[in-house]
């Protein structure tokens, strides 16, 4: 219990300063909240980033929650205890691939909330939602063999995905919606429809989404 208690300590003496610790928790309709004083049995210790909810937070009673519920709950949570997480990957790759790191993070947010290990019904894996098929063509051409590899490995993931999005970009001219269009739906779709967005409900919700946490976090 005293080795237990010290690892603490020093995590929170070198937690980053644009982290506050306080406990997480989520109701029965999959809602999260974030409170200064643990109140409920299933609240856990969480760092979340400081950004206008902590603000808000910050600025309630002592004792009062916060309820985290723009545009996806369960995702915006999840998008506020790993903001940052990945950022040097992003950049890195980014840069390598010459895309906007505000565009990939976007991405990510929507996409898979910022949860590495996260795998759709359709079977899309990891923080870009990579399908098996995409992610063996994006890494043939980049020469090596997706075998020797986790997809659902953050660093390879977000390369992949970084990759593609970068493709796609060139293929659309810079058009963003097509390329959002392209990377949810798939390039056969667009092309399908006369290089148009596809009458999908969900690629339309898709692309809204992404582009309006683009311009959150950009």
């Amino acid at each position: 219990m005293e080795m237990r208690n010290s690892i603490f300590i020093l995590l929170c003496c070198f937690m980053p300063p644009a982290m506050a610790v306080q406990w997480c928790y989520e109701d029965a309709q999959g809602i999260m909240y974030v409170e200064q004083q643990r109140t409920s049995n299933k609240g856990r210790r969480c760092a979340i980033a400081k950004n206008d909810a902590v603000q808000r937070w910050q600025a309630t009673k002592a004792n009062s929650a916060i309820r985290i519920s723009r545009t996806s709950p369960r995702r915006r949570f999840t998008a506020l205890v790993a903001n940052g997480r990945y950022d040097k990957v992003i950049g890195h790759f980014a840069r390598r691939y010459g895309v906007d790191p505000y565009f990939v993070k976007a991405v990510m947010a929507v996409e898979s909330g910022f949860n590495p290990d996260i795998i759709s019904a359709k079977g899309a894996v990891g923080l870009m939602q990579l399908m098996p098929e995409t992610a063996n063509r994006l890494s043939s051409a980049l020469g090596y063999s997706l075998e020797k590899h986790r997809l659902s490995d953050p660093e390879l993931n977000i390369h992949l995905g970084t990759y593609l999005l970068s493709e796609l970009t060139k293929r659309y001219s810079s058009n963003l919606e097509l390329v959002l269009a392209a990377y949810n739906a798939g390039e056969g779709n667009v092309a399908k429809y006369s290089n148009q967005i596809p009458p999908f409900n969900e690629t339309h919700k898709y692309i809204k989404n992404v582009i309006r946490e683009y311009k959150t976090i950009h």
